[in-house]
């Protein structure tokens, strides 16, 4: 066996190089192609008749990869053992029809592992549980996991904010941020959502006088529901300023109930809600209110009635002292299919009757031609507005902002002046009626909107703050784009009394029931980042979750798909790296896993492992092209594609063992699959695409488990170079 070494100064001895106390160099040699390859990822098998294995630490841990110029090249060690090594290392350059030359280096006991599979391939993931700090506090909301005219969605008290947001199965969640010690602390499940598929059952969150927290969700108001569905629910915490545990205090307020937006006036909670008279046609404003901490309620007091064929939009409810509850609304009018107006009043809490600012007292519930005579903010004519949100300064005066379809939908401001309201003001425009909002008024003269503006198309978009200097507004930041978050954000709402560290809570935005959305705090110093374990959210997001669900553990990743419908899918996984259909040849998908599965159902089959699918039109959702994936009632892995039928070709192996899995794309009509020795080779024509990404989950109604240890995404030239050791 030749020892090399390098001429002379040796790098292997140079003080500044990565490679001193190293003793050993050994060449490889790779035949090139006939094309210029890039970061490009070889293979390179070590035995004991091409390479001395027993120079080596036991692990491996002493092998290093370096270039003819010194540069150290990124390399991830396969498998080692005395007798055979597989190792993968990334070079710059392989020239076309040429030889390039690097060099192992080894020998060096002290040596601590170099291998890093990220570094060395396209897309690289090996499970390893690590904590990372990521801009959301929770992942689980479900369809908007905040909305704009139920809340507030956070309180804070005694360096402490809570807050309640809508998550999986649409049921309310609570956590607990604590500014001392800048942590967050578990989720906790405040109760069951009887609502259904209907995202208007959002929680609201308050805090008593004596510390008690208590949460509002569920209903709609609508005609249609039954039993718990057409109430307000109520959950108290079991102790004060504590959110792990909480009793259940069932339905509250009248029926067809909804909107819930909670006030503490001294000891007092005020429950404002919209009351459903007459179906989904005719909607007035109430409330309830307790005088002893949530456990009993009065009957319900309307407030805002504009007669049949109407219903309020409340925006805001918010505490003058202890003397006046402001309100502002806009007018549903169901003849017309319109919001129209933006409207202002007070609860006069001395004698509980309606005002408008001008002090006009309208007795105790508001009727249309009252409120046109008296508290009209904006007349809109026949144009749309949406959802008036007031707002104090420390002098009582209330500001408004609203949506207004003005040639498009615009964000309008406006102000009582002491005599009238000002005219609305544009602060900026959006490109959708319900791109919500939320600000806060410091002075007359400093006041901070944060704004839903037009992202790529449609509902929600990007999150943007905006401020006012007394005389105009100026855009400050965007806070956060739908293009660089990946989905659609929306419903800003500010935290009441908040910290400057968190001010506001918002959140991503999808039409469905099951795709799990990021919920995100922020205030003065940004994002109010979370320690994140289990699946990188750099590499991967969680789309729906079913019935079936995932942990990591000992470095693996563990997929349980559980008993579910055919059509649904039990959990999808989804890479975050984007692969163009124009390249998807150029690449190769492998991964080592095993899989069990006990069908339940005839019919069913169970679409997984790992998947290669395409992008629907908002590259939110795929279409499976091809994918290794375990058949349950076949004991099988098979290869598979969904375009237009289920297709699949065996692969049969032995269930609960593990495989090294291959899938190369080819093109539209040619694909190779391995799982082990055992191969298949597809011609469905799957069609031309755009954008391919890497699927884990499944769907059908069988039970399957998978592990994965490790995935990877490498680059492939036919033909490959040749490697000699």
């Amino acid at each position: 066996m030749t020892k090399y070494f390098l001429p002379s100064p040796s790098p292997l001895r140079h003080p500044y190089s990565p490679f001193r106390n190293f003793n050993y160099m050994h060449p490889v040699h790779i035949k090139g192609t006939n094309k210029d390859l890039r970061d490009y990822q070889v293979r390179i098998v070590l035995n004991r008749n091409n390479f001395p294995l027993e120079k080596c630490k036991p692990d491996g841990g002493d092998i290093r990869f370096r270039d003819e110029t010194g540069q150290s090249l990124p390399f991830w060690i396969e498998s080692w053992s005395a007798n055979e090594a597989v190792i993968w290392c990334k070079v710059p350059h392989i020239p076309a029809n040429r030889t390039k030359e690097i060099w192992i280096v080894y020998g060096n006991p002290a040596a601590i592992s170099a291998s890093d599979g990220s570094a060395t391939f396209d897309f690289f993931d090996d499970f390893t549980e690590s904590h990372i700090y990521v801009n959301y506090f929770a992942s689980n909301g479900i369809h908007q996991a905040t909305y704009d005219i139920i809340g507030p969605a956070g309180t804070h008290y005694n360096s402490k904010t809570f807050i309640a947001w809508q998550g999986a199965n649409l049921n309310p969640y609570a956590i607990e941020y604590n500014h001392l010690t800048q942590s967050w602390s578990q989720q906790y499940k405040v109760g069951e959502n009887p609502l259904g598929n209907d995202e208007h059952g959002c929680p609201a969150i308050l805090r008593d006088a004596s510390g008690y927290l208590h949460v509002f969700y569920g209903s709609h108001g609508n005609s249609a529901c039954s039993g718990d569905a057409c109430y307000t629910q109520h959950a108290k915490s079991s102790n004060p300023d504590d959110i792990t545990s909480w009793v259940d205090k069932g339905n509250i307020g009248p029926k067809y109930g909804t909107y819930s937006k909670p006030v503490l006036v001294g000891s007092d909670i005020y429950l404002f809600i919209r009351r459903g008279v007459g179906g989904s046609t005719y909607e007035v404003e109430t409330y309830i209110k307790s005088e002893d901490n949530g456990e009993t309620w009065s009957s319900y007091n309307d407030i805002i009635d504009f007669g049949s064929y109407r219903s309020i939009y409340t925006g805001k409810v918010e505490v003058e002292g202890t003397s006046k509850i402001h309100i502002s609304w806009c007018d549903y009018d169901h003849g017309e299919d319109k919001r129209l107006n933006a409207y202002h009043a007070y609860l006069d809490l001395s004698d509980m009757h309606m005002k408008s600012m001008d002090g006009t007292d309208l007795g105790s519930v508001i009727d249309k031609s009252d409120a046109d005579a008296h508290c009209l903010v904006f007349d809109s004519g026949t144009s749309f507005t949406n959802f008036p949100k007031v707002h104090l300064d420390a002098n009582g005066t209330p500001y408004i902002i609203f949506l207004h379809d003005d040639n498009g939908w615009k964000f309008k401001f406006t102000k009582w002046n002491g005599s009238s309201w000002d005219s609305p003001t544009t602060i900026t425009s959006s490109d959708y009626w319900i791109n919500c909002f939320d600000f806060i008024v410091h002075s007359s003269s400093n006041i901070e909107a944060y704004l839903t503006t037009s992202g790529l198309t449609g509902w929600g978009g990007d999150i943007e703050k905006w401020t006012w200097d007394g005389t105009s507004w100026s855009k400050v930041a965007t806070i956060i784009s739908e293009s660089a978050n990946g989905r659609a954000l929306n419903y800003p709402v500010v935290v009441h009394n908040f910290d400057s560290e968190l001010k506001i809570v918002f959140t991503e935005v999808k039409d469905d029931w099951t795709t799990s959305l990021k919920v995100f705090a922020y205030g003065d110093n940004g994002f109010v980042q979370s320690s994140h374990s289990g699946l990188d959210p750099n590499k991967w997001e969680v789309l729906s979750s079913g019935a079936g669900s995932y942990s990591i553990s000992d470095g693996m990743l563990h997929i349980n798909l559980k008993t579910n419908t055919g059509s649904e899918k039990a959990l999808t996984i989804r890479n975050k790296n984007v692969y163009p259909y124009s390249q998807i040849d150029s690449y190769i998908f492998e991964g080592y896993i095993k899989a069990y599965g006990t069908s339940y159902a005839e019919t069913s089959w169970t679409e997984s492992g790992l998947a290669v699918g395409q992008e629907d039109s908002e590259g939110l959702n795929w279409n499976d092209k091809y994918s290794v994936g375990w058949e349950g009632r076949n004991d099988r892995f098979a290869l598979h594609s969904w375009i237009g039928s289920f297709q699949s070709i065996p692969l049969s192996v032995t269930n609960n063992t593990w495989y090294l899995y291959y899938l190369h794309i080819k093109s539209s009509s040619d694909a190779d699959a391995c799982i082990g020795d055992t191969c298949a080779a597809s011609t469905w024509d799957i069609g031309a695409s755009t954008n391919y990404r890497q699927i884990l989950g499944g769907q059908g109604n069988a039970y399957v488990e998978y592990w994965i240890d490790w995935i990877r995404v490498r680059k492939y030239a036919d033909p490959e170079p040749t490697v000699i050791v």
